[in-house]
């Protein structure tokens, strides 16, 4: 009867782990599974041979020496007494948690081995909830059995490039997941080597055995983006002077990051993103209130031509993440503050050229591809427009008056000459075909033409003090003035409209008439004159 009690008792022992059973004290064909009913099979015979109850207890004895001797000297158990009830407790399990749970040392033991009856590992950070407090820049060291899975916990403040390696160890590969602090998976790979970009926050790092088994130390870095600290949004946009270097991180978890930039003038905005670890990213503008004004653009570099404003630059994943270089640079037509009004158009002077730019992205869309200028003309002149851009292939152009009427345009050119009066002028370009971006506008002007001259063709008498004069139509004019002269007096006749070229007059004064005629053109305020033709004579008869 006690010889049965003593071998429920060892084998339940067994069972739950509390007597442990050696790689080394099993024969090579004996796995940990068959050795629990050997052992009870061995110390059942064992028993059997000695009747006496002092046989049985020195039985007993010597398997619990031998046990604890073993336990001993695996380091793993430290037993004061034979006791099997004092036995029982794994003592360096509080030793385990609070190794795990520091994080102080350069090197980290994160786990003390001691293996059970099942060949299982006992470790702490086996779960989320016991997730080995990590500082990324220090190493640490642990065991991975087969199927096992080790968690470790750690938290930036910056985004940036996380590195994780695993060194001195028959591990040929692991599988290494990422977890936010939801415990939701983020991403994962196969690897002793693995390098990720991630954005600031707190996360699980689950390493988990794939290949081979054994213990590791594992190494950690961190490459963090110091001007990254949570720009994950239009309110956390990190601001940037145009022109300098800023540091940036594209992160596997982040969708979108945000930088805030001003532009003194309008211009060409050239974006670039200097990384070995990134190929590709995505590039898109917001306006001051946060509207979408661009699609995305993708690559390492990009250009946008904006109107003068604040603006937002959203930079998201593409191909590849990592750390960056990015650099906003402002390539501005200093003639350009805004000018996209006829109230804020810039004055020029004729006979220079200036800079321009037509804008495609704006805060206003009345502002999109436009630009205006204000010229100053002392008499009837004749202003030639020139427009040189490498992007814009044509350009629309209309001239308004002082009232802001329009009094002339002209569509889908780059060159174009119109004639006005003397006055206040504006010119408005306006983009129509090609790219927008910066141009050259040359303006010009000259002294309009003189209407083309005509002559008396033909004169004659009807009699009863009428006459009928004719002349020479002019190509450009507008109208014409007859005048004739009896003594010292001279009248002069207006006569409205190009192609009219004949005046009949009646009720004159018997006598000598002398006739002349020019032709004329109005333009906006002013009217410009022909020469006088040669005089003609003729007598009208009563």
């Amino acid at each position: 009867m006690k010889n049965r009690a003593l071998i429920g008792i060892l084998a339940g022992m067994m069972m739950l782990g509390n007597v442990p059973v050696y790689a080394s004290d099993l024969p090579e064909t004996e796995t940990a599974e068959e050795a629990v009913p050997n052992a009870i099979e061995d110390v059942t015979e064992d028993i059997a041979e000695d009747t006496t109850a002092e046989a049985d207890e020195e039985i007993m004895e010597d398997y619990a020496a031998d046990a604890v001797s073993e336990e001993e000297a695996a380091g793993e158990v430290t037993v004061e007494s034979a006791d099997m009830e004092e036995a029982l407790p794994l003592t360096e399990e509080a030793e385990v948690v609070e190794m795990c749970e520091g994080g102080e040392a350069e090197t980290e033991s994160i786990c003390m081995t001691a293996m059970d009856a099942s060949n299982m590992q006992i470790c702490a950070n086996d779960t989320y909830s016991t997730a080995a407090a990590l500082t990324l820049g220090k190493n640490v060291s642990s065991t991975l059995q087969k199927s096992e899975t080790k968690y470790y916990k750690f938290t930036t403040n910056t985004s940036g490039k996380a590195s994780f390696s695993l060194l001195n160890t028959e591990i040929s590969s692991v599988k290494f997941i990422l977890y936010n602090s939801n415990q939701e998976q983020i991403t994962y790979k196969y690897t002793k080597n693995w390098e990720i970009s991630i954005a600031k926050g707190t996360y699980y790092l689950a390493v988990k055995q794939s290949s081979g088994t054994g213990s590791y130390q594992m190494s950690t870095a961190w490459d963090g983006a110091a001007d990254t600290a949570g720009n994950d949004s239009f309110s956390t946009a990190k601001g940037i002077t145009l022109g300098s270097d800023v540091q940036a991180n594209v992160a596997e978890n982040q969708k979108n990051s945000y930088y805030k930039f001003t532009l003194p003038t309008s211009g060409v905005v050239k974006v670039s993103l200097a990384s070995d670890d990134i190929s590709s990213a995505g590039f898109r503008i917001y306006g001051s209130s946060e509207k979408a004004l661009s699609s995305t653009k993708y690559g390492k570099s990009t250009e946008f031509s904006m109107m003068k404003g604040t603006y937002y630059l959203q930079v998201s994943k593409s191909s590849g993440s990592g750390n960056g270089t990015l650099r906003v640079v402002l390539d501005g037509a200093a003639n350009a503050t805004g000018n996209t009004a006829l109230s804020s158009a810039t004055k020029i002077q004729l006979g220079s050229t200036v800079q321009g730019n037509l804008a495609e992205y704006a805060d206003d869309s009345n502002d999109k591809g436009r630009a205006c200028y204000k010229v100053t003309t002392t008499g009837a002149s004749k202003i030639n427009l020139s427009l040189s851009s490498d992007v814009i292939n044509s350009v629309n152009y209309e001239v308004y008056n002082r009232k802001e009427e329009r009094i002339a345009y002209h569509y889908s050119d780059k060159s174009w000459s119109t004639e006005v009066g003397k006055g206040t002028y504006y010119i408005v370009v306006k983009h129509w075909t090609g790219n927008y971006g910066n141009f050259k506008l040359t303006v010009k002007s000259a002294k309009v033409p003189v209407t083309k001259k005509t002559y008396v063709s033909s004169l004659k008498s009807n009699g009863s003090g009428s006459l009928t004069v004719g002349w020479k139509k002019s190509a450009n004019a507008d109208g014409y003035q007859i005048r004739y002269k009896v003594g010292s007096k001279t009248k002069t006749f207006t006569i409205k409209g190009r192609y009219i070229t004949s005046k009949y007059f009646y009720n004159l004064k018997a006598g000598r008439k002398y006739i002349s005629v020019r032709a004329y053109r109005k333009i906006d305020n002013c009217t410009i004159y022909s020469n006088w033709s040669k005089t003609k004579a003729i007598t009208v008869r009563a």
